[in-house]
């Protein structure tokens, strides 16, 4: 018969084991879809030119934009998963 500390700590580790599986999954995924963004418009700044300099600075800018942002939560993310002293 196995103890139930031994059970209870496999318990725990198949726990940590979801949460991480979770949270690399919540991670990629925001970030998948951030630099997606980032990529989109700047292709369309680069369609843009040279016949539009004006729509490519838009796009530029809404790159520029959608990076800081996703720093932003990336920096939020990982701020979060730091462990409480």
């Amino acid at each position: 018969m196995v103890p139930q500390t031994v059970l209870a700590e496999a318990e725990r580790e198949a726990g940590r084991s979801a949460e991480r599986q979770r949270l690399a999954r919540e991670i990629h995924d925001t970030m998948a879809q951030g630099f997606t963004s980032v990529v989109m418009l700047l292709e369309a700044a680069d369609a843009a030119l040279p016949d539009d300099v004006e729509r490519a600075r838009d796009h530029i800018e809404l790159a520029r934009d959608a990076s800081r942002q996703n720093l932003t939560e990336a920096r939020s993310i990982v701020w979060a998963l730091r462990s409480p002293r």
